[in-house]
């Protein structure tokens, strides 16, 4: 999923994303449309345990404008982002098989 760099674009999620959520709340991901920064491979930690997990190819999108819009489909989820992320975390990565360029 290449990009070239400059402006964000928009991916839907399409797949139950992996991560330390409770899977209700991961699952309300899909079908949101993300405005993502850029694909790299990152080396991800598990925000809630500090785990390390292997790198894979990786979508990036701003953790706030990702939990707005993630509020207005499922609070509850959104909340559940908000008490257990790191205060200073900016960013979330979607596995390149979790989204699908749609712009």
């Amino acid at each position: 999923m290449e990009k070239e760099r400059g402006l964000p674009y928009l991916v839907k999620v399409i797949k139950i994303p992996d991560g330390p959520a409770p899977e209700k709340f991961r699952k309300s991901w899909v079908g949101l449309q993300l405005p993502a920064l850029g694909d790299n491979p990152v080396l991800e930690q598990n925000f809630v345990t500090g785990e390390l997990r292997k790198s894979r190819e990786s979508i990036l999108v701003l953790a706030s404008s990702a939990l707005d819009i993630l509020e207005k489909k499922d609070p509850d989820a959104a909340r559940w982002f908000r008490e257990h992320m790191p205060p200073d975390m900016e960013l979330f990565s979607f596995g390149a098989d979790e989204v699908q360029r749609i712009s």
